[in-house]
């Protein structure tokens, strides 16, 4: 019995190392997907294949949310489902609001397809990430959606310009009033 709970211990131990405190693990390259099959893509082709959707928005009613992910993959052996985005930019470590983009992925395919999925990969050019499903990035897609829900019916929301928020906006320094480096 000892034994067990000394693999247990060792066991999330090694995965929080992997993983991070946050969910979030820097890949060394995009993983290659040999026991992965395309269920559905967003990506333009002129050659459909059977099996596989094409550009569809996809439509959470539980969650009010909708999206189009580039691709989603599904394992031939356990039947896990990944959502996969591909960002044309470069960067060091996963932009804000695309992490939010791969979280409402997921509780898309949860709702749509009944299960949760485990993770999601974001691919940049110079980087590429594995996103882990965790409590924290489904309440934040969640919080933001409401958010803006009720931006959209009051049209009042709190600006939240700061430096992160900022840096990465192409308004920065140009027509946004609320532009960190224009206070």
């Amino acid at each position: 019995m000892i034994y067990v709970l000394i693999a247990a211990v060792i066991i999330l131990l090694i995965f929080m190392f992997v993983f991070g405190r946050n969910g979030i693990k820097k890949l060394k390259k995009p993983p290659k997907f040999l026991f992965w099959k395309v269920i559905y893509t967003d990506m333009y082709t002129k050659d459909k294949k059977d099996g596989i959707t094409y550009g569809k928005i996809l439509c959470s009613e539980k969650y009010g949310i909708q999206g189009k992910p580039d691709m989603i993959y599904k394992h031939r052996i356990t039947g896990e489902l990944l959502p996969v985005e591909i960002k044309s930019g470069k960067t060091d470590f996963p932009h804000d609001g695309d992490l939010l983009q791969v979280g409402a992925y997921m509780l898309i395919i949860e709702d749509i397809y009944g299960y949760s999925t485990k993770k999601a990969v974001i691919i940049y050019k110079n980087n590429c990430f594995m996103i882990r499903n965790t409590r924290s990035v489904r309440m934040r897609v969640l919080e933001t959606s409401d958010r803006m829900r009720t931006m959209l019916k009051t049209g009042e929301e709190e600006a939240n310009s700061s430096f992160a928020n900022c840096r990465n906006c192409i308004c920065d320094q140009t027509v946004c009033e609320y532009s960190y480096n224009n206070e």
